[in-house]
């Protein structure tokens, strides 16, 4: 009969490693958990600015379609441009 291997994992050692390890492993949970909401927040808001910059992007190229007219002069195409500064497009 082998009682050494019993008395061993009952040890105050053996109790400590094991509750080491489990709090590392609850850390661990804790940081993936931690780290997944980041990652998350993280997409919404690169999903807003791509939202705002495809609406800038629109809204640019309303105000320049409108500030261009196309003229056909003797068959060729001629595009005229208001008088504004294009800086305010």
């Amino acid at each position: 009969m082998n009682t050494e291997s019993n008395s061993h994992s009952d040890s105050p050692q053996d109790r400590f490693v094991q509750s080491v390890l489990g709090m590392g492993a609850e850390w661990a949970a804790f940081g993936l958990q931690v780290g997944t909401q980041a990652l998350e927040r993280s997409a919404k808001s690169l999903e807003l600015a791509a939202k705002a910059l495809s609406t800038l992007s629109r809204s640019i190229e309303e105000r320049a379609a409108a500030h261009e007219k196309v003229v056909d002069t003797q068959g060729e195409a001629v595009v005229e441009q208001d008088s504004q500064d294009p800086a305010r497009l």
